[in-house]
């Protein structure tokens, strides 16, 4: 019996993990709101970031974004200004 709720368990996990999955996204930020704590890129996409990135971004910088979809929202992980 522990095996098949182990191995239910696992099969549920593993079919979960794509969702989970970081996307990339490049882009120039074209607008800023820090209230919400949020980007725009130049391709239209707004992208939440976490606590503490917002002072070290510039609109105008040419950034690389990895993201994950929490509902239809774009959880920005980590922002790197591009080189």
């Amino acid at each position: 019996m522990r095996k098949i709720v182990l191995s239910a368990l696992i099969a549920t996990a593993m079919a979960a993990a794509p969702a989970l999955a970081a996307e990339s996204a490049m882009g120039t930020i074209k607008s800023m709101d820090t209230t919400a704590r949020t980007i725009t890129l130049d391709n239209g996409m707004t992208y939440h970031l976490p606590s503490g990135q917002m002072t070290t971004l510039k609109a105008g910088e040419k950034v690389k974004v990895d993201y994950v979809m929490e509902g239809k929202v774009r959880q920005a992980e980590h922002v790197t200004v591009a080189k």
